[in-house]
């Protein structure tokens, strides 16, 4: 698959992209109506991503099934950088019915990050601990030893995975 570029636009973002058979798609995750976002907020409580992409783009969920994986990831990520914002400024206005469809969603988000964190703190105690501490003389060669110079977590970065952004475009 071909890079993912975004446009921005006033209520929402085109996003295009090279598909496998060569042919070139574009789609606008839009910014959802009020109506829309208590859907939105139901589709999220309940994990329904492929709703969410399908309900934020316009387009039938068949659509969405179709989909390259890495597309519809970024598709899906948009739209929630769209439109969950949103449905917070809705409950932060005093909405008690999104508040609480609200609620346990931020509830797991907030648990999740939690976890997200211990596992990113363990992983780097991980890492730490397999670095080889320097030698104390000789290089690799005066040794016989191989060496690398690329620590692992110099790793490719995800825009290397075929996500780029135009200049003003919404990061990938």
């Amino acid at each position: 698959m071909k890079p993912i570029n975004h446009t921005n636009l006033v209520n929402g973002v085109q996003i295009e992209w090279t598909n496998p058979d060569g042919t070139m798609a574009v789609v606008v995750v839009k910014q959802l109506s009020i109506r829309q976002l208590y859907q939105f907020v139901t589709y999220a409580k309940e994990a329904k991503t492929p709703e969410i992409v399908a309900l934020a783009t316009g387009k039938p969920i068949e659509w969405v099934d179709g989909l390259d994986l890495d597309v519809f990831a970024e598709l899906a990520k948009v739209a929630m950088q769209l439109n969950f914002p949103r449905a917070m400024k809705v409950v932060q206005g005093g909405d008690p019915i999104m508040a609480t469809e609200l609620s346990p969603l931020l509830e797991k988000f907030v648990e999740r990050t939690k976890s997200l964190s211990k596992l990113q703190g363990e992983a780097s105690d991980a890492l730490s601990a397999l670095s080889p501490s320097p030698a104390p003389s000789g290089s690799a060669a005066e040794t016989g030893s191989e060496s690398s110079t690329t620590h692992p977590s110099d790793s490719t970065p995800y825009s290397a995975k075929g996500i780029v952004t135009t200049p003003g475009g919404t990061a990938g």
